[in-house]
């Protein structure tokens, strides 16, 4: 009898404990996200969170997929991308917008993300590197950008905003879903600036004096050798980083 009792209780326990559990870390339709902008020194961040889709508002996160062939019917490949944007603060949406005074009033940013895929799969984890192809490290699959185009105070850099890209992201895809057209994951990853910033000291993590290297961190301006092994460790760079995003159950369009 004992045994009996003790089979269906470990039956119970095995099965509760290896039940999928759906993620939620994110907001429901939402993208987040924290914008790192001066890693080095981990001050200044930014606060992320798509605009809501309501009323007359655009929908602010969407992610399309787009098939493609090299020639070869049997030779194809797929590139997710990722777009979202925040522009309003006080209530995430265009209808409320500047109703209220908020941290982060006047900023205004966008990010996008190209992934490119051999299949449409989930759950799956991609790394992208700035190697194009190299026999040791993982090739650049992934290719992002990120875009502040207005400030804390307003400053829009002449027009231009201030444009960031990378290579190296991290991307988890935890729920592609082509039947309910939604797709939920998490990615991070560093971006280096490419837009000159006249007047640098009205954006906080922007640094621009004579050598620094805004793109490129592997070659030149090197700062010192730290551990004193005959190689130059800090490259001197303008960089951030999208921390913590989390895509939870997006608007997903099928181009496939």
């Amino acid at each position: 009898m004992y045994k009996v009792i003790a089979f269906f209780l470990t039956s119970f326990l095995f099965f509760s404990c290896t039940k999928e559990t759906e993620f939620s870390a994110g907001s429901d339709k939402r993208v987040t996200a924290i914008i790192d902008m001066a890693p080095e020194s981990a001050l200044y961040k930014f606060d992320f969170k798509s605009d809501e889709n309501i009323g007359d508002c655009e929908d602010h996160d969407v992610a399309v997929i787009n098939r493609y062939e090299n020639g070869d019917l049997d030779n194809q490949y797929y590139v997710l991308q990722i777009l979202a944007k925040d522009y309003f603060k006080s209530e995430n949406n265009c209808e409320g917008y500047n109703s209220s005074i908020t941290d982060e009033e006047q900023v205004q940013h966008e990010f996008s993300l190209y992934l490119y895929m051999n299949e449409l799969t989930s759950p799956v984890k991609i790394n992208g590197s700035d190697y194009v192809d190299h026999p040791n490290l993982v090739n650049a699959n992934v290719v992002a950008t990120y875009r502040l185009l207005s400030g804390e105070n307003g400053d829009t850099n002449g027009g231009q905003g201030i444009s960031y890209y990378g290579h190296n992201f991290s991307v988890e895809i935890i729920d592609l879903d082509l039947g309910q057209n939604y797709i939920t994951g998490t990615l991070s990853g560093t971006l280096y600036r490419g837009t000159p910033v006249v007047s640098v000291w009205n954006f906080d993590g922007v640094d621009n004096f004579p050598g620094l290297d805004l793109y490129n961190p592997y070659e030149g301006d090197y700062i010192d050798d730290f551990d004193d092994d005959g190689v130059l460790d800090i490259h001197l760079t303008d960089s951030i980083r999208i921390e913590n995003c989390v895509f939870q159950k997006i608007t997903l369009i099928d181009n496939s």
